[in-house]
């Protein structure tokens, strides 16, 4: 049967099938929702932690993949079949009437994802008021895995991050006059980046029609070295699609930034694609960035590449290789250069990445490790140290295995992890006072993982999350899906770990309040617990399911 893994039919006590005109009138039918080998969730946050605008509002998302599952799509891709909702209904879109932004996904269940065969593809999120961002997803293995996605919200960036905002006056023979706009400098932002566009600029929206009338323009730079920068980067440091100068595709490929900067220009309800001339373009560099072609911090004559990312698709296009020079005012660094379209524009060096695994062995005491539900393994460059990836683990899965393989890292230089663990009370991120031994494409490392102990005042909790029919109650179907909770008086969501078919087992605060959510059926199920003084809790709760999936379970 369709979307079926399992059916099973409970008699009633005392209902006789042949006596019955309707045999299935007294029959609970429960399904075990079918599971895709490898299960991954989004979640869509806002870059900066204290804004109070925590998730993006608004946002729509876009699966961009090929119809083989493993290829990277190309600049004509397109949301392919086999991306599905857990639920096994189509691709889902955020629930525009949750707080939370976060999608479970499924997968053709004849996809069995492996480190030579990944599930790829890319997504694009879109809100308003924030930067534009994408992710490239690939999935190595079966399982379950989850995915962050950091914003920028232009009224709010991180550290790291900055913003500016403008506006110009378009008339029939284009920009009347010419603008500039240079983002500030920070403490934790050092680098300016500046924009002058001359007068006389036409602009054109995609459909090469003129833009006339004002247009505000806003400029947002990336910083190369900070963290909060780097995680947040639209389109990541490890694209699938990459495109030579000669729109070839290359890689899979692997970037080291020296900084990135977006540009969006809107009038009205039209967007600017492309210019008549050049505008120009400074970015500024910091002296203490390393060349990764040198491994000596960057000097005046060194060559970066220039690249362009495609809103749209996710993909990467090679533009340029420009040379640093130096500033003989300012003395700073800079790159210049003339952007004829926008998008976003990343200084990027670039490599081939890994074809064997990194292999990180974990040791520690795995008591205090399964109470983190979410350790955030953070990978960093030896020779820049700068961040290359992050890695969500659960803390239980050490009590499964004291191994965590990596795919897809860079295939030169040598790395370290450093391990962050989510405080279960406090919703903070504490990093370990150590690190991993440091270790190169193929090798293996070791890891003490020393977290901070957990607090005392648990109470362990079986959490059972059921579905019911509007039209046919007696049809009850139990969910594998992510589990969220929000404690009452905190702002920010977090994740408690996976439900599998409709039981989840966990650990909550005595005495505490949490709103839980779960996605399902492309709705944010929610539910409030308030936590007893007791040593376990069963707790059990229902949702309506919709008629379009109820339809199905016939």
């Amino acid at each position: 049967m369709r979307r079926l893994l399992q059916t099973l039919f409970v008699l009633s006590m005392g209902v006789v099938l042949n006596a019955c005109t309707d045999p299935l009138k007294d029959i609970n039918v429960n399904y075990i929702v079918p599971t895709s080998k490898a299960i991954a969730t989004l979640n869509f946050v806002n870059a900066n932690k204290a804004s109070n605008n925590l998730y993006p509002q608004g946002l729509t998302i876009t699966y961009v993949g090929s119809d083989n599952y493993w290829e990277p799509a190309l600049p004509t891709g397109r949301t392919p079949s086999w991306i599905q909702d857990v639920s096994g209904s189509s691709a889902p879109q955020p629930d525009p009437a949750s707080p939370l932004k976060a999608v479970a996904l499924g997968f053709n269940r004849s996809i069995t994802p492996t480190p030579a065969k990944p599930i790829r593809f890319t997504v694009i999120a879109k809100a308003p008021g924030f930067v534009t961002t994408s992710l490239a997803v690939e999935i190595p293995d079966t399982g379950f895995f989850r995915f962050d996605v950091p914003m920028v919200e232009l009224a709010s960036p991180p550290q790291g991050i900055g913003v500016v905002t403008g506006s110009t006056n378009q008339g029939s023979g284009g920009t009347i006059l010419p603008v500039t706009l240079q983002t500030s400098s920070t403490t934790d932002k050092p680098e300016k980046a500046r924009l002058n566009i001359p007068s006389g600029t036409v602009m054109y929206d995609a459909a090469n029609n003129v833009v006339s009338g004002a247009v505000n323009v806003n400029v947002t730079q990336f910083d190369a070295r900070n963290e909060n920068s780097l995680a947040a980067f639209p389109g990541g440091l490890q694209p699938h699609t990459a495109l030579n100068t000669n729109g070839q595709p290359i890689g899979p490929i692997y970037f080291v930034t020296a900084g990135l900067l977006n540009i969006k220009m809107t009038s009205s309800s039209k967007t600017v694609k492309s210019f008549s001339q050049p505008v120009d373009v400074t970015m500024e560099v910091n002296d203490a960035l390393v060349n990764p072609a040198t491994g000596q911090p960057v000097q005046a004559g060194d060559q970066v590449p220039l690249w362009s990312l495609d809103d749209d698709t996710g993909v990467w296009t090679l533009e340029d290789t420009l040379a640093f020079i130096r500033n003989t005012t300012t003395g700073k660094l800079e790159a210049r250069f003339g952007i004829t379209h926008l998008s976003s524009y990343n200084l990027d060096w670039y490599g081939e990445r890994c074809n064997q695994p990194f292999v990180l062995n974990v040791s520690g005491d795995l008591d205090v490790l399964k109470a983190y539900p979410i350790i955030n393994l953070k990978m960093y460059d030896d020779r820049t140290g700068n961040l290359v990836k992050t890695v969500g683990v659960n803390g239980n899965s050490f009590a499964l295995s004291p191994k965590v393989t990596f795919y897809n890292g860079p295939a030169s230089g040598r790395y370290h992890f450093v391990a962050e663990y989510m405080n279960f009370f406090n919703w903070q991120y504490e990093k370990d006072p150590g690190k991993s031994t440091s270790f190169q494409c193929g090798e293996t490392s070791t890891y003490n993982l020393q977290p901070p102990p957990i607090e005392p005042g648990e109470v362990d909790i079986r959490v059972q999350l059921m579905g019911t029919c509007t039209e046919n109650p007696r049809i009850r179907v139990y969910p594998t899906t992510e589990i969220w909770y929000l404690k009452e008086g905190e702002k920010e969501w977090q994740s408690a770990g996976w439900m599998r078919d409709g039981v989840f087992k966990g650990s909550a605060e005595r005495g505490a309040t949490y709103i839980v959510m779960a996605f399902h059926d492309g709705k944010m199920h929610e539910f409030r617990i308030t936590i007893p003084n007791i040593n376990t809790l069963d707790y059990v709760n229902t949702f309506l399911m919709s008629f379009k999936y109820c339809s199905g379970l016939r």
